[in-house]
């Protein structure tokens, strides 16, 4: 039948994502599929796209990005593609430092280079100074644009334009170029001047609704996960721009909306309304296919293990970890339906056998018998797991002001690119005389000018 759920996650102005078609029912295109094959049998058929020598660790190498990038989403964004090999110059002011700018700090010194915020997500960017509310310093990013593929933004929908830097004034200076803008609730719309980031853009895409203890209110999760989601998504758009561009020519304008974003996250929660009428219920940290299925408290302080139990066969195996072999046979707890008639009374067994062990202990009884356990791990937990030292997640990187330390790199893993091109997030205006001078090509004195008469500043 008709069902309902959440469309693109970003707009783009040349080659809109759509949802073209249902997902298959089981097996529907085997035919499809097995014809086609007979039709393709020679590996020559599959596209070859050479990767340039030298270039295997930046292959966004050439690639200029204006990034004016604020907080986190877009932040995040211009690290994924500088750590690609994209020269991104992040664009800032000391007429309004950016907020991260005075966030923790790494180190005793303080001031704006030595925050760990800024410079855990700014890292493989070049940095330059401008007060965008100079009519030369507006002049100047219009030469810059000239010179860029990529501009991107997350200000407040509007003050681009107010400043007269909106897409459809630079595109004129830059025809081919791609703009991304990202903002709460997208650049049209009743609420398109609504502000925030992480926390309340769950709020207005219904995110805490579905999250919470069975019973208890909506609650929100913690910290600002979105933002960085959203600037994943975002830095896969703009590459899948570029691609675009690459073939025909053409630039375009790309609007990410946040809350559509994490809206789209929970396809479940709308086909489960559309579908059935039925909105969903919270249920904490349990599952309905599975019991036990629920964080426990631990030995220790603020110590915590998940555990998951997926079949009967498992089940009999926990209760023989448990030392309680007697409860596999109990009928209150022998099926999985009468395990979930019961599941308060199972929480309890099992929380208080955690109580007096630790989330390791009980992890690796747990997982030497393949039934699902881990630890929650806070940070310093994660910057020593075997698992994330061993994959090289955490890249040491050496900050002239913070010092040596550590930052989350990339996600993922690459097998032709084994050594991406990490380096440290840039000082305040650390790069504005290569920008204006060797870049833009003023000469030095008048850069020095529009340092003094604080255009550059």
């Amino acid at each position: 039948g008709v069902v309902k759920q959440p469309g693109p996650p970003m707009r783009f102005g040349e080659t809109p994502w759509a949802l073209r078609s249902p997902a298959p029912t089981l097996g529907e295109h085997n035919n499809l599929m097995l014809n086609g094959a007979r039709a393709s049998q020679s590996p020559s058929n599959a596209p070859r796209i050479p990767i340039a020598s030298g270039k295997k660790n930046r292959p966004l190498d050439g690639i200029r990005i204006v990034d004016f990038g604020w907080i986190l989403s877009v932040p995040h964004c211009g690290a994924w593609l500088g750590s690609l090999g994209a020269q991104v110059i992040r664009v800032e002011s000391n007429a309004r430092l950016e907020i991260n700018r005075g966030g923790a700090f790494s180190s005793g010194n303080g001031g704006p280079n030595t925050s760990a915020s800024w410079n855990g997500l700014n890292y493989s960017k070049l940095g330059a100074t401008l007060n965008l509310r100079d009519p030369e310093a507006v002049k100047l990013v219009e030469e810059l644009v000239a010179t860029s593929d990529v501009v991107m933004e997350n200000f407040a929908t509007g003050v681009l334009e107010r400043l007269g830097l909106g897409y459809s004034h630079l595109r004129t200076i830059k025809p081919d170029l791609v703009m991304i803008s990202g903002s709460t609730m997208g650049v049209t719309g009743p609420d398109r001047n609504s502000m925030g980031f992480g926390p309340n853009v769950c709020s207005y895409a219904g995110q805490p609704f579905i999250t919470g203890y069975e019973g208890g209110p909506p609650q929100n999760l913690g910290g600002n996960w979105p933002d960085y989601l959203v600037g994943t998504i975002m830095a896969f758009s703009i590459m899948s721009a570029l691609w675009h561009r690459n073939r025909t020519g053409q630039g375009q304008y790309i609007e990410v909306s946040m809350a559509e974003t994490i809206t789209s996250m929970m396809p479940e929660a709308f086909l489960e309304y559309t579908m059935t009428g039925n909105p969903v219920q919270r249920i904490g940290n349990h599952d309905p296919d599975m019991v036990p299925h629920n964080v426990y408290e631990c030995e220790g302080d603020d110590a915590w293990v998940a555990i998951a139990v997926r079949s009967d066969e498992e089940w009999r195996s926990l209760c023989q970890i448990l030392g309680r072999s007697e409860l596999s046979d109990d009928p209150k707890f022998a099926t999985l339906k009468a395990r979930k008639s019961n599941e308060p009374e199972l929480d309890t067994l099992i929380g208080e056998w955690c109580a007096s062990r630790s989330n390791s202990e009980i992890t690796n009884l747990l997982q030497a018998q393949k039934i699902p356990a881990g630890p929650i791990m806070n940070v310093f937990d994660l910057v020593t797991d075997p698992h994330m030292v061993s994959r090289g997640y955490a890249v040491e990187i050496d900050h002239p002001a913070a010092g040596a330390g550590a930052v989350g790199g990339l996600p993922v893993k690459f097998s032709a690119m084994p050594k991406l091109p990490y380096f440290h997030a840039p000082l305040l205006g650390q790069h504005n005389d290569y920008v204006f001078a060797d870049l833009l090509g003023h000469h030095p004195e008048q850069v020095e000018e529009l340092k003094n008469s604080k255009v550059i500043y």
